[in-house]
């Protein structure tokens, strides 16, 4: 019973920081696919407007902090109720070397001014992903 409540425990801690984003890495002979996954419950939405319009700004770091890729984003948002429980995929295609990264995500809301930043630490391996 230790046992069990212990894993739950661990498997707990494991998957709550990735409620603020999740980050998939593919890895092939020519390049690293990063897909960035933001819960639709990330946002902060305007009340008034259909729409939010965010930019967002995916900045790749290596191991000795040196940053190695930036892309920007425009986005708007839809304010739908029905997307609470989705998420918002952003593909990166990028030519990373084989070591440890970081990618530092900010969230600007252009119409109600919230920004916000988020850092995940990732792998790339030398064999292609599976």
């Amino acid at each position: 019973m230790k046992r069990l409540i212990l894993s739950v425990l661990i498997l707990a801690g494991l998957f709550l920081p990735l409620y603020s984003q999740e980050l998939v890495v593919e890895t092939y002979e020519s390049g690293v696919d990063l897909w960035i996954i933001l819960p639709y419950e990330l946002f902060i939405l305007s009340q008034t407007n259909p729409f939010t319009e965010y930019q967002i700004t995916a900045q790749i770091k290596n191991s000795k902090a040196k940053q190695v890729s930036v892309n920007e984003y425009s986005m708007q948002i839809p304010n739908q109720n029905w997307l609470k429980d989705c998420a918002i995929p952003i593909k990166q295609s990028q030519a990373l070397n084989a070591g440890a990264y970081s990618l530092n995500l900010i969230l600007r809301n252009k119409v109600l001014g919230d920004k916000r930043n988020y850092t995940k630490y990732f792998e790339v391996k030398n064999q292609a992903t599976e």
